[in-house]
């Protein structure tokens, strides 16, 4: 009989390294109740005699939770946060409009060139040789420009993206796990962290360049608002969106006038976002 579980595939043990597989178990009551049981335990396959014992998918999903809840933001942060986003965003691409018409200006000198030459060629001012070699120099300029055209466009939008990813994904994966399908917690699982791994039957992530890093502004958040409660009067979510621009946990990195950078490293934390996936050498 085939049985699916939700985590296999993604985990390793903390301590020999091999992958970690589950197993369902059955006990069965005198009184004819059943109950159904899921543990997680490594496969044993690089060392037999490993001594990690097995954890029950509950506690898993505890831990998972757990996790989920720590990077958890309020509505109200939610939507300060997209607004500042919103306007951050138009300023960089009135910046970023600039370097394209740089781009787009040299690009173009790039066509004439080439246009000049084959002229050239066809009225016999230049041998079939120094055609080619010239050619050869101005296709190639033309080609790079043509590549760092293409990556300035799809740079416009492509750090808004992520970050709202990253704040929905803060805002929602709480309960999209708690009430999602097989494949959802394993899309959800997967962006909090790589390397996932069992020890001591703890579940352990890398968490250097994960979501993860979203917890420390999340719990920062989260204080924040329990300050004004209930939230829903005016009067305190003015307050409390101008706590938000002026907490120094979301202020780090902000530039010399102080503007406030919440989740100043957010593409970064997002690599493995559960939204959208980008190539690496297109992530700025």
């Amino acid at each position: 009989k085939k049985r699916m579980f939700a985590f296999t595939g993604m985990m390793r043990c903390g301590a020999c390294g091999a992958m970690i597989t589950a197993e369902e178990k059955v006990k069965r009551q005198k009184n004819g109740n059943e109950h159904r049981y899921v543990y997680y335990h490594c496969t044993r396959r690089i060392d037999p005699k490993c001594s990690q014992r097995s954890v029950e998918e509950k506690e898993l999903m505890r831990q998972i939770v757990a996790v989920l809840e720590g990077i958890r933001i309020p509505p109200e942060f939610y939507r300060w946060a997209k607004k500042w986003f919103r306007e951050r965003h138009s300023e960089e691409v009135r910046s970023r409009d600039a370097v394209y018409d740089s781009q787009e200006r040299t690009y173009q000198a790039c066509v004439r060139k080439l246009d000049a030459l084959i002229d050239m060629r066809a009225a016999g001012e230049i041998t079939a040789d120094e055609f080619a070699a010239k050619k050869s120099a101005a296709m190639q300029k033309k080609l790079r420009m043509e590549e760092l055209l293409a990556d300035t466009s799809r740079r416009q939008n492509l750090w808004l993206e992520v970050a709202d990813d990253a704040l929905t994904f803060a805002r929602d994966a709480h309960v999209r796990f708690a009430e999602g399908s097989f494949e959802q917690r394993r899309r959800i699982l997967a962006a909090l962290g790589s390397n996932l791994s069992l020890i001591d039957r703890k579940l352990d992530f890398d968490r250097e360049n994960s979501i993860l890093a979203l917890q420390e502004v999340a719990s920062r958040v989260q204080d924040l608002d329990a300050r004004f409660e209930p939230r829903e009067v005016l009067e305190n979510k003015g307050q409390i969106e101008h706590l938000y621009a002026r907490c120094p946990t979301l202020l780090r990195g902000s530039d010399s006038n102080r503007q406030p950078t919440p989740y100043t490293n957010l593409a970064v934390s997002c690599e493995g976002g559960l939204y959208h996936r980008h190539d690496r050498k297109n992530r700025r």
